[in-house]
C-alpha cells in the first residue's frame, strides 16, 4: 500500500510544474506557497492548521515580505464543516495539481516556499491566548444550529458539557490500513465516566456523549445525559457546533476536543497519559494524570522520576514499557471529583 502511494506520487510530479512556473513567475513581487492540510484527522486539521496560520499572521506582522498561500487537502477528510469553514478562510486547490508542487519543493529544500504546519498539535508559543481564533460561524449556521440544538437537548437555553472518551472504533473504521494499538493507552471505557455525567446533569448541564463512530452505545442511562452518536441529529455541523460553544469539555485528550481548543472553550482532560504535554499549561485547562507507576515496583513515579526515564519522548505503548513505566486509569471517583 505505500510503495503504491510513493508510485502515484511520483507519476504525478509533473503535474505539479505549473504551479512552480507560477511561483518563479511570481518571485519578484510576492511570494507564493503551498501547504499540506492535515485533513484526515480532526485534530491535526484544526490544531495544526490554527497554530500554522498563527505563525503566518505573526510574520506578516513583522513586515516580512507579502505571501500568498494556498494549501490541499488529504483524504479521507475528517470533519466535512471543518473544511466548509477553513474554505472560508484558505485559498484550497486542487490536490491534484498542489500536492506534486509541494513534494518537489520539499524535495529541492526550498523550505520557504512551503508552509510548514507544526509537527505536533502544542501551542507552544502561546498563540490562543494571544490571538481570537481563525474559524467562525456564519449567521446563517449560528440561526440552524441553535434550532438543531433545542431539538437535541429539549430547551432553547440549556448549557451544556460535551464528554469525550477516546476508544479505538473511529481510527479501525475510518483509517483501518495500519495498526494504531500502538497509543491504546489513551483508550478508556466510557463507563469510568457515568459518575461524572450524573454529577454534572443534577448540576444543571445537559451532558453530551461526542463521537463520530465509537466502539459502543453509552451503557447508563441518566436524565440529561444523551448519547449523540447515535442520535439521528449527530452530523459534523453539530459536532462543531456544540464543542465550539459547550460550557467546558471533558475529555480524555482526543481529536474532536480541538474544536474546544481552537474555539479557546474551557477544557478539562483527565486520564492524561502524557506528562510533559505543554499543551496542558493553557491557562483555561485543567487536567489530571492517569496513575504513573513503576512497572517492576508498582511504586508511584514524580514527575522528576519520570523526566529522568525522557517521558517526554514516549508516545507508544512499547515505548512505556521499555521505560518500566505502567499506566493505571483513573477511578470513576478520581474523574467526578475532577468534573
Amino acid at each position: 500500500m505505500k510503495d503504491k502511494a510513493t508510485l502515484r506520487r511520483v507519476v504525478q510530479l509533473p503535474l505539479g510544474l505549473p504551479f512552480l512556473v507560477l511561483v518563479v513567475l511570481a518571485l519578484p513581487w510576492r511570494r507564493i506557497r503551498v501547504g499540506r492540510l492535515r485533513s484526515e484527522r480532526i485534530g491535526h486539521y484544526l490544531m495544526n492548521t490554527e497554530l500554522a496560520l498563527c505563525a503566518t499572521d505573526d510574520e506578516r506582522r513583522s513586515g516580512s515580505r507579502p505571501v500568498i498561500d494556498f494549501y490541499f487537502d488529504v483524504p479521507p477528510i475528517s470533519n466535512e464543516q471543518i473544511q466548509v469553514m477553513w474554505k472560508r478562510r484558505l485559498r484550497i486547490g486542487p490536490r491534484w495539481l498542489l500536492q506534486p508542487a509541494y513534494f518537489i519543493l520539499v524535495a529541492l529544500r526550498l523550505r520557504s516556499f512551503v508552509i510548514d504546519s507544526p509537527a505536533e498539535d502544542r501551542d507552544v508559543s502561546d498563540c490562543f491566548a494571544r490571538k481570537a481564533p481563525f474559524l467562525s460561524f456564519t449567521s446563517r449556521e449560528e440561526r440552524e444550529a441553535r434550532s438543531q440544538v433545542a431539538e437535541l437537548l429539549g430547551s432553547e437555553d440549556a448549557q451544556w458539557v460535551c464528554l469525550h472518551q477516546r476508544d479505538s472504533a473511529y481510527l479501525s473504521q475510518r483509517m483501518g490500513n495500519r495498526d494504531w494499538g500502538y497509543h491504546s493507552y489513551r483508550d478508556t471505557p466510557i463507563q469510568d465516566y457515568k459518575l461524572a455525567a450524573e454529577l454534572l446533569a443534577r448540576g444543571g448541564y445537559k451532558v453530551i456523549r461526542m463521537g463520530k463512530v465509537v466502539a459502543e452505545p453509552l451503557p447508563f442511562h441518566f436524565p440529561g445525559v444523551i448519547d449523540y452518536p447515535n442520535h439521528a441529529l449527530r452530523s459534523d455541523f453539530l459536532d462543531v457546533y456544540l464543542a465550539a460553544h459547550c460550557a467546558f469539555f471533558l475529555s480524555t485528550g482526543s481529536g474532536i476536543d480541538s474544536v474546544a481548543t481552537v474555539f479557546r472553550r474551557p477544557q478539562l482532560l483527565v486520564n492524561f497519559p502524557l506528562a510533559f504535554h505543554p499543551l496542558i499549561g493553557n491557562s483555561n485547562h485543567l487536567f489530571i494524570y492517569q496513575h504513573f507507576r513503576d512497572a517492576e515496583t508498582g511504586a508511584p513515579l514524580s514527575l522528576h522520576e519520570l523526566a529522568e526515564r525522557r517521558a517526554w519522548q514516549l508516545f507508544s505503548t512499547t515505548e512505556f514499557e521499555r521505560a518500566g513505566i505502567s499506566l493505571s486509569r483513573n477511578s470513576s471517583q478520581e474523574i467526578a471529583d475532577a468534573a
